[in-house]
């Protein structure tokens, strides 16, 4: 069997499995099995595969079919052009938490912010690429389970900034009491319980419950983030946070009561609502 007949063939049966991205799915795990770039594939086009690519091959591709997220498969994705491994252990990093990293690049630069905190950091992707691309002088990371920060102290040692970012197990802020940060960014579970199921099986099977169940309306971390954030934000500090598409009002009406000003609701490249930034001005008068 050539390449491309393997190809078309594990194509084919992705398309079946009801994968919508089935061709390129199909291409990035024969990258993958063979070892090989694109343009080494396109040389290779109709040469006979080797017995042992074949059998890898098609072992990523029953995987696959049975909606084993590409990227568990492969052990790792891209977020911001880094690299983060990807076991299940922690959420998936997705394009979509970028805008999330880009938009807080832009206010630090612009707001000479020297000092970050991430909450509920997972795979810790939002602080490494800030730590990466960013000029903080202090970055701070938490997230509850011990687990998941051992998998974040390993992508910082694989992106390069081991030792410049202070993880810490915390229940949301628990553990950093008393510090004060110019930018706060957190993608907390916000998935609404009785949602979970109706979600494809790749993130309701495979990513962490604790990652996606915001409570019975979505809300709960947000509750929480617009109560506490407020005592670890310098003045005119900003908080950044991942929303759920129809998430926008019932958040920034939270963030309101709780001293934010200068709410903005940034868009996805759907055109979804996924993120938002606010600044504290200071707290209410009760």
């Amino acid at each position: 069997m050539t390449y491309r007949e393997l190809l078309a063939n594990a194509a084919k049966r992705l398309a079946a499995a009801g994968i919508a991205e089935a061709q390129n799915d199909a291409r990035l795990l024969l990258f993958e099995a063979a070892q090989l770039t694109f343009a080494e594939l396109l040389a290779k086009y109709e040469d006979p595969v080797p017995d042992s690519v074949e059998s890898a091959y098609k072992n990523f591709i029953a995987k696959r079919a049975s909606r084993l997220p590409l990227q568990i498969i492969i052990g790792k994705t891209e977020f911001m052009g880094l690299e983060f491994m990807t076991d299940g252990k922690t959420l998936i990093p997705r394009q979509d938490t970028e805008l999330l990293v880009k938009k807080a690049l832009e206010h630090s630069e612009a707001a000479a912010a020297k000092s970050l905190l991430d909450i509920c950091t997972g795979s810790g992707c939002i602080a490494i690429a800030l730590c990466r691309y960013g000029s903080f002088e202090r970055i701070c990371a938490g997230d509850v389970f011990e687990e998941v920060l051992s998998r974040a102290k390993e992508n910082a040692v694989i992106n390069g900034a081991d030792g410049l970012i202070d993880f810490r197990r915390s229940d949301m802020f628990d553990a950093f009491e008393g510090e004060r940060f110019d930018v706060i960014t957190c993608n907390p579970p916000y998935i609404k319980t009785g949602d979970i199921k109706d979600l494809m099986p790749e993130v309701k099977d495979y990513d962490p419950p604790a990652a996606l169940d915001g409570g019975p309306d979505g809300l709960d971390f947000y509750r929480i983030i617009a109560k506490k954030a407020a005592n670890h934000l310098t003045l005119n500090g900003a908080l950044f946070l991942e929303i759920g598409y129809d998430q926008a009002r019932e958040v920034s009406e939270l963030l309101a009561r709780e001293g934010f000003e200068e709410t903005t609701v940034f868009a996805d490249h759907s055109g979804n609502d996924r993120l938002i930034k606010a600044v504290f001005k200071g707290l209410p008068e009760k």
